[in-house]
């Protein structure tokens, strides 16, 4: 590849972003049928909006910069970056999450209408991670709700015992009285990173994972005050590649001993 060509390659991309998908599937017709080039020429004229026009532009530019590019292998890549595009809206999907003040720039889906979302449609297996759980009676209801359609829960929390203090109650015994079906996992001491002062670290990572398709990861523990008041950010991504990976890591650390099943 030379480095005329990747700047092409990365603006088609902008292209099958930016565009209609009947103007880029009309673009790159008419680039297939174009056996003599004509159509370079009247790249620069296309366009029905300052945009659109705009990207047809920088397009004949790259173009230029590639002179034995012919119109049928450019047909092609437009083609594939098209394609590309499709898949990975159809498969990979990211919204945000938030709880605390609102704007205008990002819309109000609250965290804990999202956990319960994904805790609802679980069908065969869910995955939590937080570092404290207390006070979410609804989100307990639904876990519950849950375990009685068969899901497999399993969870990942930190301990009393190895908080060093930050959980000052038994979280663990509560979830055991809640959820007697559950699986929890936690990190033992012995397992944990220590600094030069024999300071180790906590379970603080946070994310909800339903059948290895969608997840949440969020700043937000799950209490009353993270899921209602404070000022929390999530996102939700639905896709199998990355979701499917978050849950084969906490699998594999399992495998190795690194999170030990306390029940």
């Amino acid at each position: 590849m030379t480095k005329a060509f990747e700047p092409l390659l990365k603006h088609l991309s902008v292209l099958v972003e930016k565009l209609p998908p009947d103007a880029v599937d009309y673009l790159a017709q008419a680039l297939a049928g174009d056996q003599a080039g004509k159509l370079r020429g009247r790249l620069r004229t296309l366009g029905a909006t300052a945009e659109s026009k705009a990207l047809y532009r920088e397009l004949d530019r790259l173009w230029s910069d590639v002179p034995d590019l012919d119109c049928r292998t450019l047909s092609v890549a437009l083609r594939s970056a098209r394609w590309a595009f499709a898949h990975s809206a159809n498969t990979q999907k990211v919204s945000i999450v938030w709880t605390g003040p609102a704007t205008e720039a990002v819309p109000i889906r609250r965290t804990e209408q999202a956990l319960k979302e994904i805790i609802d449609g679980a069908k065969s297996e869910l995955l939590i991670v937080s570092f404290v759980v207390y006070k979410v009676e609804e989100i307990m209801a639904a876990l519950r709700g849950a375990l009685a359609r068969g899901v497999r829960v399993w969870m990942v929390l930190e301990t009393e015992e190895e908080s060093g203090g930050k959980v000052s109650f038994d979280q663990v015994r509560a979830i055991q009285e809640l959820l007697p079906e559950a699986q929890v996992f936690t990190w033992p001491l012995k397992n944990r990173y220590t600094d030069s002062n024999g300071n180790y670290g906590s379970i603080h990572a946070k994310c909800a994972v339903a059948d290895r398709v969608v997840a949440l990861v969020s700043s937000a523990n799950l209490t009353g005050f993270a899921l209602e008041l404070n000022m929390e950010l999530g996102l939700v991504i639905k896709g199998t590649a990355v979701v499917n990976s978050i849950t084969e890591h906490f699998d594999e650390l399992i495998r190795r001993n690194i999170l030990v099943q306390i029940r």
